[in-house]
Protein backbone atom coordinates (compact mmCIF):
# COMPACT_ATOMS: atom_id res chain seq x y z
CA UNK A 1 0.00 0.00 0.00
CA UNK A 2 1.16 3.28 -0.51
CA UNK A 3 0.18 6.76 -0.54
CA UNK A 4 -2.75 8.45 -2.20
CA UNK A 5 -1.45 9.87 -5.61
CA UNK A 6 -2.05 12.92 -7.68
CA UNK A 7 -0.50 12.40 -11.68
CA UNK A 8 -0.40 14.78 -14.17
CA UNK A 9 0.98 15.06 -17.06
CA UNK A 10 3.77 18.31 -17.61
CA UNK A 11 6.51 19.07 -20.07
CA UNK A 12 9.62 19.32 -18.78
CA UNK A 13 12.76 19.71 -21.27
CA UNK A 14 10.91 19.30 -24.01
CA UNK A 15 9.30 15.53 -23.07
CA UNK A 16 6.35 14.39 -21.54
CA UNK A 17 6.75 13.59 -17.81
CA UNK A 18 4.47 12.09 -15.35
CA UNK A 19 4.60 13.70 -12.10
CA UNK A 20 3.53 12.38 -9.14
CA UNK A 21 2.73 14.04 -5.30
CA UNK A 22 1.13 12.94 -2.65
CA UNK A 23 -2.43 14.12 -1.33
CA UNK A 24 -4.15 13.57 1.78
CA UNK A 25 -4.00 14.49 4.87
CA UNK A 26 -0.51 12.22 5.41
CA UNK A 27 0.83 14.82 3.16
CA UNK A 28 0.23 17.90 5.31
CA UNK A 29 1.35 16.45 7.85
CA UNK A 30 2.98 19.75 9.99
CA UNK A 31 3.59 20.06 13.64
CA UNK A 32 5.63 23.01 14.37
CA UNK A 33 6.09 21.72 17.78
CA UNK A 34 7.30 18.56 16.59
CA UNK A 35 9.43 20.31 13.63
CA UNK A 36 13.46 19.75 12.99
CA UNK A 37 15.19 22.27 10.49
CA UNK A 38 18.72 22.43 9.73
CA UNK A 39 19.07 25.12 6.86
CA UNK A 40 22.52 26.19 4.91
CA UNK A 41 24.39 23.70 6.71
CA UNK A 42 27.99 21.68 4.81
CA UNK A 43 28.65 18.81 6.21
CA UNK A 44 31.69 16.79 6.40
CA UNK A 45 32.80 13.50 5.49
CA UNK A 46 31.09 10.79 7.73
CA UNK A 47 27.76 10.04 9.65
CA UNK A 48 26.09 12.66 11.60
CA UNK A 49 23.47 11.38 13.70
CA UNK A 50 20.66 14.40 14.24
CA UNK A 51 19.16 13.55 17.48
CA UNK A 52 16.26 16.38 17.03
CA UNK A 53 15.19 14.70 14.02
CA UNK A 54 14.02 11.13 15.63
CA UNK A 55 10.53 9.60 15.44
CA UNK A 56 8.88 6.81 13.44
CA UNK A 57 6.79 8.34 11.77
CA UNK A 58 7.88 11.32 10.01
CA UNK A 59 8.09 13.80 6.97
CA UNK A 60 11.55 14.64 5.48
CA UNK A 61 11.74 17.72 3.12
CA UNK A 62 15.63 17.98 2.01
CA UNK A 63 17.28 19.66 -1.06
CA UNK A 64 21.23 18.36 -1.27
CA UNK A 65 23.82 19.73 -3.15
CA UNK A 66 26.81 17.59 -3.39
CA UNK A 67 29.42 19.27 -3.70
CA UNK A 68 32.62 16.91 -4.27
CA UNK A 69 30.65 14.16 -2.87
CA UNK A 70 30.51 10.73 -4.70
CA UNK A 71 26.92 9.43 -2.53
CA UNK A 72 25.12 11.65 -0.11
CA UNK A 73 22.27 10.92 1.60
CA UNK A 74 20.45 10.02 4.91
CA UNK A 75 19.49 6.91 6.72
CA UNK A 76 16.07 6.60 8.42
CA UNK A 77 14.70 4.69 10.98
CA UNK A 78 18.46 3.94 12.45
CA UNK A 79 19.48 2.94 15.19
CA UNK A 80 23.06 3.11 14.88
CA UNK A 81 23.31 -0.69 13.99
CA UNK A 82 20.52 -0.85 11.44
CA UNK A 83 18.21 1.90 9.25
CA UNK A 84 17.40 2.22 5.46
CA UNK A 85 19.72 3.93 3.83
CA UNK A 86 19.09 6.78 0.94
CA UNK A 87 21.08 8.01 -1.18
CA UNK A 88 22.52 9.86 -4.08
CA UNK A 89 25.09 9.20 -6.42
CA UNK A 90 25.25 12.43 -8.89
CA UNK A 91 28.48 10.29 -11.24
CA UNK A 92 25.95 7.56 -11.70
CA UNK A 93 23.07 9.48 -11.86
CA UNK A 94 21.19 7.01 -9.18
CA UNK A 95 18.95 7.67 -6.76
CA UNK A 96 19.80 4.29 -4.29
CA UNK A 97 17.24 2.91 -1.51
CA UNK A 98 19.50 0.19 0.34
CA UNK A 99 17.63 -1.40 2.78
CA UNK A 100 20.20 -4.58 3.32
CA UNK A 101 20.53 -3.17 7.29
CA UNK A 102 16.83 -2.13 7.74
CA UNK A 103 15.84 -4.54 10.27
CA UNK A 104 14.19 -7.93 9.83
CA UNK A 105 14.79 -9.28 6.37
CA UNK A 106 15.78 -12.72 6.58
CA UNK A 107 12.29 -13.87 5.63
CA UNK A 108 12.82 -14.17 1.89
CA UNK A 109 16.18 -14.01 -0.03
CA UNK A 110 15.58 -10.79 -2.33
CA UNK A 111 14.59 -8.36 0.70
CA UNK A 112 17.95 -7.34 1.53
CA UNK A 113 18.01 -5.21 -1.45
CA UNK A 114 19.80 -1.98 -2.94
CA UNK A 115 17.07 -0.62 -5.21
CA UNK A 116 17.56 2.25 -7.71
CA UNK A 117 16.05 5.12 -9.87
CA UNK A 118 17.68 7.02 -12.47
CA UNK A 119 17.64 10.80 -11.39
CA UNK A 120 19.28 14.29 -12.26
CA UNK A 121 20.15 16.94 -10.13
CA UNK A 122 18.38 20.57 -11.04
CA UNK A 123 20.80 23.43 -10.90
CA UNK A 124 23.07 21.21 -9.32
CA UNK A 125 20.62 19.89 -6.32
CA UNK A 126 18.82 17.23 -5.44
CA UNK A 127 15.30 17.96 -3.66
CA UNK A 128 13.58 15.03 -2.00
CA UNK A 129 10.32 14.60 -0.24
CA UNK A 130 10.36 11.06 2.35
CA UNK A 131 7.10 10.21 3.89
CA UNK A 132 8.62 7.89 6.99
CA UNK A 133 5.85 5.31 8.58
CA UNK A 134 6.15 2.57 10.72
CA UNK A 135 6.80 0.09 7.96
CA UNK A 136 7.60 2.40 4.89
CA UNK A 137 9.56 4.80 3.15
CA UNK A 138 8.21 6.82 0.14
CA UNK A 139 10.43 8.85 -1.89
CA UNK A 140 9.34 12.24 -4.15
CA UNK A 141 12.34 13.40 -5.32
CA UNK A 142 13.03 16.20 -7.86
CA UNK A 143 9.34 17.54 -7.07
CA UNK A 144 7.81 14.20 -8.08
CA UNK A 145 9.36 13.69 -11.35
CA UNK A 146 10.73 10.11 -9.53
CA UNK A 147 9.48 8.15 -7.10
CA UNK A 148 10.50 5.16 -4.72
CA UNK A 149 8.16 3.06 -2.68
CA UNK A 150 9.92 0.67 -0.10
CA UNK A 151 9.00 -1.37 2.48
CA UNK A 152 11.01 -2.12 5.39
CA UNK A 153 10.22 -4.31 8.98
CA UNK A 154 13.12 -2.44 11.62
CA UNK A 155 13.44 -4.14 14.65
CA UNK A 156 11.24 -2.70 17.35
CA UNK A 157 12.80 -0.29 19.84
CA UNK A 158 13.75 -1.40 23.32
CA UNK A 159 11.92 -0.11 25.98
CA UNK A 160 13.18 2.95 27.47
CA UNK A 161 12.43 2.00 31.27
CA UNK A 162 11.39 -1.72 32.87
CA UNK A 163 8.94 -2.41 35.74
CA UNK A 164 10.06 -5.52 38.13
CA UNK A 165 7.44 -6.50 40.62
CA UNK A 166 8.94 -6.61 44.23
CA UNK A 167 8.35 -9.54 46.75
CA UNK A 168 5.66 -7.69 48.44
CA UNK A 169 3.98 -6.83 45.47
CA UNK A 170 1.47 -9.13 44.03
CA UNK A 171 2.21 -10.59 40.55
Amino acid sequence: MTLAREISLHSIDGHARLIQEATGDFASISDPARAFSLAHTEIAEGTHILDDAAGSVQRIDVTFTPGSATEFGLVVRGDGDQGTRIGIRPVEGTLVVDRRDSGQTSFHETFASIDAAPIRGIEGSYKLTIFVDRCSVEIFAQDGQVTMTELIFPHPPAPTSRSIPSAAQPP
